[in-house]
């Protein structure tokens, strides 16, 4: 239960990046390594679509997409240099 506990902390974290606490939810789960692989690729997964969006709407993308993007950036660099 711990472990769903803490992949739906990730998921609210993606939802709302802006919000306390969302980068620290995913570095949770990601410094483990039995986990790291998973919450990477998921984190990457999420990246590449939302940068298809923004390329397909271009100044147009919503903001959020926008936000999203660099919050991933931004988790990805903090799991990958633990």
């Amino acid at each position: 239960m711990e472990l769903g506990y803490k992949i739906a902390a990730i998921n609210e974290a993606l939802q709302n990046p802006g919000t306390p606490g969302a980068l620290q939810a995913i570095t949770n789960l990601g410094h483990d390594q039995r986990y790291y692989v998973m919450v990477r690729g998921w984190l990457a997964y999420q990246l590449e679509g939302d940068r298809s969006i923004l390329a397909a709407a271009g100044e147009q993308a919503p903001r959020e997409v926008m936000e999203r993007i660099t919050f991933l950036e931004q988790a990805i660099r903090a799991i990958d240099l633990e």
